[in-house]
C-alpha cells in the first residue's frame, strides 16, 4: 500500500476479500440499534488505516467475484518463481528488488491504455504523514509517575529532552512502525518514547537479591530427634 501511494497516490477506493487482514470478525455483529446509537464497527489495523487515509473498502463475496486480479496472481505465482530460479535469487531481500523491475517489465508489455486517461488516484501525501497512519497502533492509559506500559516495560513520553508530565488515566496512542521504531501520540502531538527504569520494581529485586544472600550466610543445621547440630 506505501509503495501504490508513493508511486500512483491515494486510490478513491479497492476492491478485496474479507479477509481478516481487511475486515474484523467483529464488524457483523453489531445490531441495528448499536449503529444506530453510533457505535462504531470494529476496524483491523488495516481498515483503520483506510479510514484514516479517507479510502473506501469494497468486499466481494468470493475469489470468482475479482477474476482478473486472481487470474493474475495464478500467473505470477507459476511465471515469477520460474525468474527467480534463473537470476540465482534465493533471499527475500533479493526478491523484493528484483520485483520492482519485474512489475515495470510485465505492465509495459501487458498493460492497456484506459478508455478514461484521468487518474482516479489522488495526490499524494508527506512520507511523515503517511508514516503515522501506515503503522501499527494501540491505546494505553497512563500509570501513576507520567509513564505508559508497552511490551512488558514502562516508557515516558520526551519532548526534545524533556519527559512529558502526564495526567494519569488519560490514554495514549502508541505507534508501532515496520523498522521496530516506536513513537506515541497525545493530545495531536508526536512525542518519541524513553525506556524508564522502574525504581520500586529495583528495590524489590534489590531486597530479593539481598535476602537470598542472609539465607546463604546462616549457619546449616541437622536435626536428630529434639537436638539440633549447628556447623
Amino acid at each position: 500500500m506505501r509503495d501504490l501511494i508513493k508511486n500512483h497516490g491515494i486510490p478513491v477506493s479497492i476492491y478485496h476479500d474479507k479477509h481478516t487482514i481487511f475486515r474484523s470478525p467483529k464488524e457483523e455483529r453489531l445490531s441495528i440499534e448499536e449503529e444506530l446509537l453510533g457505535i462504531e464497527k470494529p476496524l483491523t489495523q488495516f481498515g483503520r488505516a483506510m479510514k484514516e487515509l479517507g479510502i473506501i473498502q469494497i468486499y466481494t463475496e468470493s475469489p470468482q467475484a475479482k477474476g482478473r486480479i486472481e487470474r493474475l496472481f495464478g500467473t505470477l505465482q507459476s511465471r515469477l518463481k520460474e525468474e527467480l530460479k534463473i537470476e540465482g535469487i534465493k533471499d527475500i531481500q533479493s526478491s523484493n528488488i528484483y520485483l520492482k523491475e519485474f512489475i515495470e517489465r510485465y505492465n509495459k508489455k501487458f498493460s492497456v491504455e484506459p478508455k478514461n486517461p484521468i487518474s482516479s488516484f489522488r495526490k499524494e501525501i508527506s512520507d511523515d504523514i503517511l508514516d503515522e497512519i501506515l503503522c501499527r497502533k494501540e491505546m494505553r492509559k497512563v500509570l501513576k509517575g507520567s509513564v505508559i506500559s508497552y511490551g512488558g516495560k514502562l516508557y515516558f513520553l520526551k519532548e526534545g529532552k524533556e519527559t512529558v508530565l502526564l495526567k494519569e488515566g488519560s490514554l495514549v496512542s502508541i505507534y508501532i512502525h515496520g523498522d521496530g521504531t516506536i513513537k506515541a501520540s497525545c493530545e495531536d502531538k508526536i512525542f518519541q518514547i524513553e525506556l524508564a527504569v522502574n525504581k520500586e520494581r529495583k528495590e524489590q529485586k534489590v531486597e530479593k537479591e539481598m535476602e537470598t544472600k542472609r539465607k546463604r550466610k546462616s549457619p546449616s543445621k541437622i536435626i536428630f530427634g529434639k537436638s539440633i547440630l549447628f556447623y
